[in-house]
């Protein structure tokens, strides 16, 4: 079965950022900068798919991984021809018939017919309508030649000028292949092809619009952008060869990009280019004067963090298949309803809040989501101490089978919890009556999501804690303070399972009926909670 693609997360006001940036004729070269998986190629690919006004090639450097200097230049124009037939076949139409016979005649006679030929055919010409004697056609050939070679010789000597001789000297070099002053015959080809798919564009545009020719073929003609996309995915060695590469073939005599492209967009990460640097060079080397070259104004930032946390709901929704691992049985309709994502509180409100702290902290990106192929309810066992139980009755297993989903390795999966713990603001003074946060509630939702596997888990499942009292169960936090965890206990008979009501947090161990007798804590992390949790959990393979 296929895997639903995943709608596009909407990136509008990032998208007229990008707009303004690009379309300044300044920005000749852009540095696009945003970590690894963090949707730049998805957004690029959208962004020119829908601005016809760009001609844009795109080069992906790690095939250029193996290759050495002098043949990177190379593999760069073959690319670049490639690109041109591949996308553009009916702008460029090549064909035979372009070069005039007269032309190939020249060229023909100038470089491959010896003086030989035209000599013997004359002679024979002189022998038939003079009727003189045969001309013996071996020594006339030599002795022609011969003049013919000195007067070459001495023609090149008098039309040398200190001029040729630079013309020379250059051209040497514009010919030498990997020079960082090449511009061979398939650089001029490139050039032209180039051009040439510039110009018909252009005059297809003006042909769409109805406007007139001639000064409004200029302003129609696309801009031609070179897309140098992932450059940060290859090995430091080979990324500062490339970044070299580029910045050599940057023309400074007429301040324009090699091929004459208008626009060169770099896409990496500036923040792994800058670790790479320290790492080759030395971090007391100025790294902010060996980049700026390598972009015209200022870094673009991408960052699509906001606009993902909105879509966190839409790009689930997208691969929701609920029931999709019960085939013949299903479970019971309270528990499918728990789980439903278009529920306005409840386990959404978990999973969404734990998603949108994990894309704040850039543990989970776009690609995360691109990898997550199903949510779904897991129909599995469970087993403690010979105990068995469904999976599905706890919600904090349901999150972890698909959270895990997201990542390649549970200690992927750890380290991005750790992340969220450490970095929330957790307050273990009393709290102050009447203060609470949005985020109080949706904490105190994933605390009480992760208080069956924080508890006595054997008294859990056996159902030995006593209903209708209140329980208290002692707890270190992130500090490695002692906390007191207040919560009720609710045996469901029909199901065989207990429900675990959260209370509050508190500094003390004395219990009280009444909840507002002794005062919590302002705001634990419930993020800690899910951390040990999740180690306990993993630690009896429960999922």
């Amino acid at each position: 079965m296929a895997i639903t693609k995943i709608p596009q997360v909407p990136t509008t006001t990032l998208a007229d950022n990008f707009d303004d940036h690009l379309s300044d004729d300044f920005n000749e070269r852009i540095l696009f900068s945003a970590p690894f998986g963090s949707g730049k190629s998805t957004f690029l690919k959208s962004y020119f798919d829908h601005h016809p006004e760009y001609l844009v090639l795109k080069l992906y450097p790690v095939n250029y991984s193996i290759a050495q200097n002098e043949d990177v230049f190379e593999l760069i124009k073959y690319d670049l021809l490639y690109e041109l037939l591949d996308k553009y076949p009916e702008e460029i139409a090549l064909n035979q018939e372009q070069y005039s016979s007269l032309l190939i005649s020249q060229m023909y006679l100038l470089h491959h017919m010896k003086i030989e030929q035209p000599l013997k055919l004359l002679l024979k010409a002189v022998k038939t309508f003079t009727g003189s004697p045969p001309i013996m056609e071996e020594e006339t050939i030599d002795a022609v030649t011969s003049i013919f070679a000195e007067f070459s010789d001495y023609k090149t000597k008098l039309n040398t000028t200190e001029f040729d001789q630079l013309n020379h000297f250059v051209k040497s070099f514009k010919n030498k292949k990997g020079h960082i002053h090449e511009s061979d015959s398939i650089t001029e080809l490139i050039i032209d092809l180039l051009g040439r798919v510039q110009v018909l564009k252009g005059e297809k545009q003006i042909e769409a619009t109805g406007e007139a020719e001639g000064d409004d073929l200029e302003k129609n003609l696309p801009k031609t952008v070179l897309l140098i996309d992932d450059l940060d995915r290859l090995d430091p060695e080979h990324v500062f060869r490339l970044f070299n590469i580029f910045s050599a073939h940057y023309d400074d005599l007429n301040e324009s990009n090699k091929f004459g492209f208008d626009k060169v967009i770099f896409v990496c990460d500036v923040n792994n280019i800058q670790q790479m640097f320290a790492h080759r060079y030395g971090i007391s080397v100025e790294f902010n004067g060996y980049i700026d070259k390598f972009y015209s104004s200022e870094i673009f930032k991408f960052d699509i963090t906001q606009y993902l946390k909105e879509s966190i709901k839409t790009l689930l929704q997208a691969r929701t298949e609920l029931l999709k691992f019960y085939p013949k049985n299903s479970p019971n309709e309270t528990f499918i309803n728990w789980y439903q994502l278009d529920r306005q509180g409840g386990f959404i409100r978990v999973v969404e809040f734990l998603l949108s702290h994990m894309i704040e902290l850039g543990q989970v990106k776009i690609r995360n989501f691109q990898r997550f192929r199903l949510y779904a309810i897991p129909n599995q066992k469970a087993i403690h101490k010979n105990r068995e139980f469904d999976v599905a009755l706890y919600p904090l297993l349901v999150l972890i089978f698909n959270l895990e989903r997201f990542f390649a390795r549970s200690i992927d999966v750890e380290n991005a919890i750790e992340a969220c713990y450490k970095a929330y603001p957790g307050d273990y003074r009393i709290a102050e009556p009447g203060k609470r946060r949005e985020s109080d509630y949706s904490g105190q939702n994933l605390i009480q999501t992760c208080l069956p596997f924080l508890i006595n888990i054997e008294q859990m499942l056996n159902q030995d804690l006593e209903e209708n009292k209140p329980h208290i169960n002692p707890f270190q936090n992130e500090f490695g303070q002692d906390i007191y965890i207040h919560f009720n206990v609710k045996n469901d008979r029909r199901y065989d399972y207990t429900i675990i009501q959260y209370i509050k947090s508190t500094l003390t161990d004395v219990a009280s009926s009444d909840t507002e007798e002794i005062p919590q804590v302002a705001q634990p992390n419930p993020f800690w909670f899910l951390y040990k949790a999740y180690q306990n959990v993993k630690k009896h393979k429960f999922i």
